[in-house]
Parts: structure tokens; C-alpha cells; sequence
């Protein structure tokens, strides 16, 4: 079965216009230059990093962040947000999950990496490797 494709809510639908989706930023460095979700609030909905919309498998927008009240939204970027390092606590609560919970969808996330971690490592396993590009730290 194919997934739904992602569909991102129209510029207009959600509080700009198709002027301001040209000026959307490409990169995160960008982001920072322009104090995009750091300084002042992210207006780019339709970034796969905005936290004020998200996408269910079927392809329907769902709004988290009122466009009017988005200058009063304590987050709008999951990349700044990130770089932050909360605590757990703190990350538990703005996804809506007890500490308990949290704890638990990491530790999955763990196991998950950590088994895809192995099976590369298998794969390549007796793999010779050419290192003479990389620096001395990497030998």
C-alpha cells in the first residue's frame, strides 16, 4: 500500500501570502541569520520543521498553532527547539506525554537505533575500508 502523499497547507490558508513563501528560508543557517524561531516566531508553516502544523498519513493538515496567535507561541521550531536540550520533563510535557511516557518512546527510539546500528555494522562487517582521505582522528 503507498502512502498518502504529504500535502502542506496553502501559504493563504494559514496566514501568509505567496509572497512571504518565496522569502521561506532554505537552510537552518538561514533560519538563525533571520532569528526565524529563535528570536522571533517562525511564520513558515509549511516547513517540515514548523511545529505549528502537522500532516496525518492521510494527507490532512491539522492546525496546532493559530496563525493570530502565533506571535504569542512559545515554539515554532522543532530544529531550535532541539538545539536547546531541555529536559525531559520539559520535552514531555510540550508533547503531551507523562515523564513515564516519554521515557518509554525513548527508550524505543534507542532500540531502534542502536538494532539499525548493528545490522550496518554487520553488513559491512570485513568490509576494507580506504581511510588514506580521512583526517588522523578518523584512523
Amino acid at each position: 500500500m503507498t502512502p498518502a502523499p504529504v500535502v502542506a497547507p496553502a501559504p493563504a490558508e494559514i496566514g501568509y501570502s505567496e509572497e512571504d513563501a518565496d522569502e521561506m528560508p532554505c537552510t537552518w543557517g538561514e533560519c538563525q541569520a533571520r532569528g526565524l524561531g529563535t528570536d522571533e516566531p517562525c511564520p513558515f508553516y509549511s516547513c517540515r520543521h514548523h511545529l505549528g502544523a502537522e500532516v496525518n498519513d492521510d494527507g490532512e493538515v491539522r492546525v496546532l498553532i493559530d496563525p493570530e496567535q502565533l506571535d504569542k507561541a512559545e515554539e515554532t521550531c522543532s530544529i531550535a527547539a532541539a538545539r536547546r536540550r531541555w529536559q525531559p520533563l520539559e520535552i514531555a510535557a510540550k508533547i503531551g506525554l507523562s515523564l513515564g511516557g516519554f521515557e518509554l518512546v525513548q527508550r524505543h527510539a534507542w532500540a531502534k537505533a542502536y538494532a539499525e546500528m548493528v545490522r550496518v555494522r554487520d553488513q559491512h562487517r570485513g568490509v576494507e575500508m580506504d581511510v588514506a582521505g580521512l583526517p588522523d582522528c578518523r584512523r
